[in-house]
């Protein structure tokens, strides 16, 4: 299978992760990178780290316009082809397959390093090292991680748990490909959509409702005739639901606790990177809608 996040970079996202509970993480979000690029000197070298489509360049960029931006990603991203507006990234040097735990970068060329939810899905005894051995001195790192209580992660979780609902042995798409191909009658899919539909595996319309969609244009393409037509969608399906639950996965298993994070910010002394700011970065602070968007982490090299 194609690596699933360059299945969904090259689809033309610009973000990867919000929460479901409010858009008032992008808010949190939009002003931790405002403050940070107005920190910075103009013509400041940038490295955004697990870039994907450029959103935290985006964010630095539009603010400070006289930065000069390097992203770089593991998965095979090109988004000045991908996306169908650049604006400001038209300048960025992007660079995709390329490892953070191993840069192509010598030793202090940047002013400052970034990541946003990025960092933590590598191994983080080399990421971190990596990370701070580009960082020049006097250097400046910005970095949001998820948190593994945050509302980004939570709905994550649910979410992945419909989709394995779904793929799952004798699910809704396994027994559609046993149907497209001749194995299965259309009563075996609807008797799969039903068990489906009384689990409590979760239901969504953007999941469950989009699936059934696709498996009802599937049939009405065998319907017709249209062998070729009904296999390519369900060859679809299957290939981009299953990305889509592996990435979860790994958001999932890239959430840390507060001990995890504890770690990273001893690592990085290490690395003669001090911590100014080292907490969760909330949205709706002091209010009684106040929910966790990530981990947030402001360091300086000494």
């Amino acid at each position: 299978m194609q690596d699933p996040w360059t299945l969904y970079w090259q689809s033309g996202c610009l973000d990867s992760c919000v929460a479901t509970k409010s858009s008032e993480d992008a808010v949190a979000i939009d002003v931790f990178w405002r403050g940070f690029a107005n920190n910075l000197e103009p013509g400041s070298r940038v490295l955004d780290l697990a870039t994907g489509n450029g959103t935290v360049l985006a964010a630095l960029l539009n603010s400070n316009a006289a930065l000069k931006a390097t992203g770089v990603d593991k998965a095979g991203i090109d988004p000045l082809r991908f996306l169908s507006e650049p604006g400001v990234l038209a300048e960025v040097d992007f660079r995709g397959d390329v490892d953070i735990c191993a840069m192509p970068f010598g030793d202090g060329e940047f002013d400052a390093v970034t990541s946003q939810f990025g960092i933590e899905y590598a191994s983080l005894q080399t990421a971190v090292p990596e990370a701070g051995r580009v960082l020049r001195r006097g250097g400046k790192l910005q970095l949001l991680m998820h948190h593994a209580d945050g509302e980004i992660v939570k709905p994550a979780r649910v979410r992945r748990r419909e989709m394995d609902a779904l793929l799952k042995d004798g699910g809704v798409l396994e027994t559609l490909k046993a149907y497209v191909a001749g194995q299965l009658s259309e009563a075996a899919l609807d008797a799969a959509g039903r068990a489906h539909l009384a689990s409590d595996a979760g239901r969504s319309s953007q999941i469950s409702g989009q699936i059934f969609k696709g498996v009802n244009s599937v049939i009405n393409s065998i319907n017709k005739g249209d062998q070729r037509a009904g296999t390519e969608l369900c060859r679809v399906m299957l290939l981009r639901l299953g990305a889509d639950r592996d990435r979860l996965r790994q958001l999932e298993d890239a959430a840390l606790t507060h001990s995890q994070f504890d770690d990273i910010v001893e690592q990085f002394k290490t690395q003669r990177v001090n911590a100014v700011v080292a907490n969760t970065l909330c949205a709706n602070e002091g209010t009684d809608d106040e929910f966790i968007v990530g981990w947030q982490y402001c360091g300086e090299k000494d």
